[in-house]
Order: structure tokens, then C-alpha cells, then sequence
């Protein structure tokens, strides 16, 4: 989850993840100024830190290269801001499997693979008929 002052939806987010299926949960901060990694330590979640401000684009980078690092064969991007129920994660995993992914942004319904964009974008319109 790349997170910026996310303090006051990151407990939401949380307690709606369908941890059955999740491995590991990522945090990266961008250097947050409210109490963002104190509640992700609360939480148990593992946190990444960035010393400085380094924009949206820079963090999400973040999150996929740390969860690389961290032996992820999938990885699931979901901001914490609560735009979508991160219960949807769940489907979203069984499109990863169905067409073979390896990452995806979920919260912004962005895809990482290009090759597959256009069905993305077909089950992207059935959630939000």
C-alpha cells in the first residue's frame, strides 16, 4: 500500500482485507506527517520508509520493487485511502490467476501489464455496472 498521511482511513482499509489470501502486507510510507506508521506498527503490517517526500509515481515504484525484494510472486496494489472496498481484492486475485498476472494496481483499477489492459478495463466495467 503506498501511503501519505493515510492515518485516518489505514484502520478501514485494514480490517477489510481478506487476509486468506494475502501473504504479506506492504506499507510504504511517504514520509507521512500524521500518525500513518504508528498505526501500521499497531497493525502488525510491515512498513518500508521513505527519509523524504517522494511523490505518488516514487512510491508506488517503491512498493513493487520492496515487494519483489521480499520474494512476492504477486503483488497487489491497494491504496489505503479507501476509494474501493478492499474486499474486491479477492476478485481482483482471481483475475490475476484467470489471466495470468504478476502485478496490478487495484485501488485506481490501473494494470501493470500491459498485454492485458483491455480485459482489465472489460472486468473493470462489470464491477461498476
Amino acid at each position: 500500500m503506498p501511503a501519505y498521511n493515510a492515518a485516518r482511513t489505514l484502520r478501514q482499509t485494514y480490517e477489510e482485507l481478506p487476509f486468506d489470501i494475502i501473504d504479506e502486507l506492504l506499507l510504504v510510507d511517504d514520509s507521512s506527517s500524521d500518525e500513518t506508521v504508528t498505526l501500521a506498527r499497531e497493525l502488525n503490517v510491515t512498513i518500508f520508509q521513505h527519509k523524504r517526500n517522494l511523490g505518488y509515481g516514487r512510491n508506488q515504484k517503491t512498493c513493487y520493487r520492496e515487494a519483489l525484494n521480499r520474494g512476492a510472486d504477486k503483488v497487489i496494489m491497494l491504496h489505503p485511502d479507501y476509494q474501493y472496498s478492499p474486499k474486491l481484492v479477492t476478485s481482483l486475485a482471481g483475475t490475476f490467476l484467470k489471466l495470468r498476472m504478476r502485478k496490478a494496481g487495484f485501488a485506481r483499477f490501473r494494470l501493470f501489464d500491459s498485454e492485458r489492459v483491455k480485459l482489465f478495463h472489460a472486468y473493470y466495467h462489470e464491477l461498476h455496472k
